[in-house]
């Protein structure tokens, strides 16, 4: 065995409002995809968010941030491109999916020719 070189996986820290995260479950219900569906569910890491920012916030208090992966993110961008969402969360997502791209580039020291 030889090791030939590390990677590393990039996380984003986000807070979402109650509303942003409302509006992902409901898109997630009326997914036509399994995986999306899924995310939403009982053990799906939307579902965890919803509890999170959702269910379990004390009044008025701003909940510790949330750490998502690309993987994540990406499932929660084919979320929201059903006609449901919240479009500017949509567009948010993308960017903040681009960004996660970029950074994972940047530390990994991808190069493209």
């Amino acid at each position: 065995m030889r090791k030939d070189s590390f990677s590393y996986d990039v996380n984003a820290e986000v807070v979402l409002t109650a509303a942003e995260v409302v509006n992902m479950m409901k898109c997630s219900a009326e997914h036509y995809d399994y995986a999306c569906k899924a995310a939403g569910e009982l053990g799906g890491f939307l579902y965890g968010l919803n509890n999170r920012f959702v269910e379990y916030v004390e009044p008025g208090a701003t909940p510790a941030p949330a750490k998502l992966s690309v993987c994540e993110v990406d499932l929660l961008c084919k979320v929201l491109e059903g006609s449901s969402a919240d479009k500017t969360l949509y567009w948010n997502m993308r960017r903040l999916l681009l960004s996660m791209i970029r950074e994972s580039e940047r530390v990994n020291e991808v190069h493209h020719a």
